[in-house]
Order: C-alpha cells, then sequence, then structure tokens
C-alpha cells in the first residue's frame, strides 16, 4: 500500500540528510513551518521560494542550487503558476527541463498541483505532466498534495490555493512525511 500522499516510490536510503526546498508563494508562506518539521526530524532544510514563480523560472537556477547545497533529496512545490494561460503551455517539456536540472539530488520529491476547487487553470494538466515523468525519472516521487488537502477548506486561505495557519503546519507535515520516508545510509 502506498504512503499516505506520495503516489509513487523509490529507493528509501539517502546518502546524507541535506534537503533543498523550491517552490512559489504556497512553500514561501510555509517556509517557517516546513523549516522547523524538517529540523525536528533531523533533516537539514534549505528553502528557496519565491511568490509567483513557475517551474521554467527555476530551471535555469537549480544546478547552481545543487551544486550549492548538495541535497540527497529536492523537495518541489511549482506548478500552480503554470499554464494558467491555456492549452499551448508546454508543460511537459518544462517538467522534463526542470528534472534534468536536478538531474544532481538522489531523490526528488514534486507536489502536484491542487485540483479544486476551481484553480488554478490547468491543473489536471501539470499533474498529468508529472505522472508520466515518473516513467523516465525513477528518482520522482510525486507527493500527492491536492488530495491530502481536498476537503479540508479550514487549510485554504479563501478557497485556496494559499494556505491558512493551520493549512501551512498540515503543508509541512505533508512533505516531512514525505521526507520521512527516506532514512540516511549508515556511513
Amino acid at each position: 500500500m502506498i504512503a499516505a500522499g506520495v503516489v509513487a516510490s523509490c529507493s528509501d536510503s539517502v546518502e546524507s540528510p541535506r534537503v533543498l526546498l523550491v517552490g512559489d508563494s504556497i512553500l514561501n508562506q510555509s517556509a517557517d513551518a516546513v523549516r522547523a518539521s524538517l529540523e525536528q526530524q533531523e533533516w537539514s532544510p534549505v528553502v528557496a521560494a519565491f511568490g509567483g514563480t513557475a517551474i521554467e523560472q527555476w530551471t535555469a537556477r537549480l544546478p547552481a542550487l545543487i551544486a550549492e547545497h548538495d541535497p540527497s533529496i529536492v523537495v518541489v512545490e511549482l506548478g500552480t503558476n503554470d499554464c494558467t494561460a491555456g492549452p499551448d503551455c508546454p508543460i511537459d517539456q518544462q517538467v522534463e527541463a526542470a528534472l534534468d536540472a536536478l538531474s544532481g539530488a538522489e531523490q526528488v520529491l514534486w507536489l502536484n498541483v491542487q485540483t479544486g476547487p476551481a484553480y488554478p487553470a490547468g491543473a489536471e494538466r501539470i499533474n498529468a505532466a508529472l505522472e508520466a515523468a515518473t516513467a523516465s525519472h525513477p528518482n520522482l516521487e510525486i507527493v500527492d498534495f491536492s488530495d491530502e488537502f481536498a476537503g479540508h477548506p479550514g487549510w485554504l486561505d479563501a478557497g485556496g490555493p494559499h494556505l491558512t495557519p493551520v493549512g501551512q503546519l498540515e503543508f509541512a507535515k505533508l512533505i516531512t512525511d514525505a521526507v520521512d520516508e527516506f532514512h540516511v545510509a549508515d556511513a
């Protein structure tokens, strides 16, 4: 049975406790809760998150972040700001380019995009692109942010996609639970 929130499973061992988290405003507003939750579980997180950013904007930044922080696990919370302009968005290529840029990480955990109630436009396409990418990227796991937050209106500020203070804590727990599926290999 798949652990709550995790869609796919990879190796359960990583070389270090270093975790890099990249994202948009959802991660940015929850950075303190996420950092504290991971540190409590003895992970070493670095959060890089900026509101309004899309997958394509991160692709060039990711190799430098990987080189600087040498994470074993990268957590990605991106996609909410992608494909809002319609069906011509090349989301499959953007996801592939971002994953190629993350090739230095042992494991990549990518949170899918919330699909309800009516935001963001293209959420299903983004989630389908992420799911398809798992076939060619064995180190990729999808963390089911959408289903975990569905039915919890108290976690979403004004219906979402941003989070209430309680939602930020639940978001931190979702990420920490996904990271905790791994353990640091004995030296």
